[in-house]
């Protein structure tokens, strides 16, 4: 066990089920597809041995956590981290107490989220989405979420005002509704935030100060939404600042959609090591996020730029600072997830796309060379920086023996990074020419001596 986890449960320890809610009709298939990739097997295999002993009505009365090792042959320390996982992604909430006989833990199961439910909400989906990948997501959904058929003919289902009419109503008081003041009927469902990690105040001063409708932007819905991204993407404030006017449409609309993407690209441009599903490991960025000065920024190398950034913030700048199109971040997105290409190595591929394909970004043409890329394993801007100069290169000999006996035409626009070793070969090719054995002047003089010495054979 962790040494931070040590002692925070014993095998002796006592603990009871208690399940306050009937469960839907398809729950398990909801746990096993959508939760099971995220908090894993043995957690699940936790939580339905709990909820059986419920039914059977075993675990109604104490005990104990060596049982429940026994039951599923795990550690006790397994068992305390898939309890929570559990608990963060909402199906567990613990309460203790201390009896005669030692701590008493009660377990109150939750069901887990329908289909629909689960879909919604921000941070579960994102989860999944990180962990299946966009085609194996996407079959997921479809499977829970079919898309409706329409249905043939005209509808002529009755209304609710063909059927009553309110002289029905004979009752003198409205029905009262009781609101209990429990926590359980307060809880909040799905996952479990412990604290906001925004400072939603100097939020709303910021968007205040661009003249933003901050109370239709900044509601309770997508308060929650922002902070449930923040706390899953590690992000700070001013980021999440930066991901929400990326966010806005030109109605000032709060698009839920574009503000999960910002995130996760702000994620990557950070150089964390993973997605937040810990799988897809992509290679920690030599970045340098204080060095955000402008003097530093002008000192900075193109290479250091490439790592710093993000793709989306590089499209940014080389529109001038007008915001990418969707079509656009989504191809770039797609790209990155298809062929696994670190985000520095992505700017450089969109650089050299965008100048080569005169400021236009060819679906085609970027997938062909960001395939070229994975199969040679680049993973630093460095490397792709090198594979481009020289791909360049080999490209304007093939062209230059093509076009020997034509005319000469308009030379191709390459970035700037080209030219450092531009410069090395053009005075390499300039020290090969003055050390040729002949010059054109030699040969000219060569070319009139033989036709005088043809002048003077006729003359024989």
């Amino acid at each position: 066990m962790e040494s931070n986890n040590i002692g925070k449960i014993l095998p002796v320890e006592g603990y009871m089920v208690r399940v306050p809610h009937t469960f839907p009709q398809h729950y398990i298939r909801s746990l096993t597809h959508l939760y099971q990739p995220i908090i894993g097997a043995v957690a699940i295999s936790i939580y339905q041995t709990l909820l059986s002993d419920f039914e059977l009505k075993l675990a109604q009365s104490r005990q104990t956590h060596h049982r429940l090792m026994n039951y599923l042959h795990l550690s006790l320390d397994q068992v305390y981290e898939a309890k929570r996982k559990l608990e963060a992604v909402g199906l567990l909430r613990t309460f203790m107490s201390q009896e005669e006989e030692g701590k008493l833990y009660t377990y109150v199961l939750h069901p887990p989220f329908t289909a629909k439910e689960f879909f919604q909400d921000d941070v579960l989906s994102v989860l999944l989405y990180h962990e299946l990948g966009e085609d194996k997501y996407n079959i997921v959904k479809e499977a829970f979420l079919p898309q409706p058929k329409a249905l043939a003919g005209e509808e002529v289902t009755a209304s609710f005002e063909d059927m009553f009419q309110t002289t029905m109503l004979h009752s003198k008081s409205m029905p009262q509704h009781t609101n209990s003041s429990r926590s359980e009927d307060k809880e909040q469902k799905g996952v479990v935030i412990g604290q906001e990690v925004v400072d939603f105040g100097w939020l709303t001063q910021s968007l205040q100060q661009r003249m933003y409708p901050t109370q239709h932007i900044l509601n309770e819905r997508n308060k929650r939404s922002i902070n449930q991204m923040a706390v899953l993407y590690d992000l700070g404030t001013h980021e999440v600042e930066k991901a929400v006017m990326w966010s806005l449409s030109d109605e000032h609309d709060f698009m839920l959609k574009e503000f999960k993407e910002a995130c996760h690209d702000l994620y990557q441009s950070k150089g964390k090591q993973s997605n937040p599903s810990l799988l897809h490991t992509r290679q920690a960025l030599a970045t340098n996020d204080s060095s955000t000065d402008a003097e530093e920024k002008k000192n900075e190398t193109i290479t250091e730029r490439f790592e710093r950034i993000s793709p989306r913030e590089l499209l940014e700048d080389l529109s001038d600072g007008n915001q990418p199109s969707y079509q656009e971040l989504k191809m770039i997105r797609d790209v990155m997830d298809q062929q696994g290409l670190p985000p520095g190595v992505m700017n450089v591929l969109i650089h050299y796309v965008y100048l080569k394909t005169d400021k236009k970004l060819s679906k085609g043409y970027l997938e062909k060379i960001a395939s070229h890329w994975s199969r040679k394993k680049v993973k630093t801007v460095q490397e792709a920086m090198e594979l481009a100069k020289s791909e360049n290169e080999n490209k304007q000999q093939k062209s230059y023996s093509r076009s020997y006996n034509r005319a000469p035409q308009r030379q191709g626009v390459v970035p700037d990074w080209f030219k450092q070793n531009g410069k090395a070969s053009s005075t390499q090719k300039e020290q090969e020419q003055s050390s040729s054995p002949k010059s054109s002047e030699d040969t000219d003089r060569e070319r009139e001596q033989l036709l005088e010495d043809l002048k003077n054979l006729d003359d024989l």
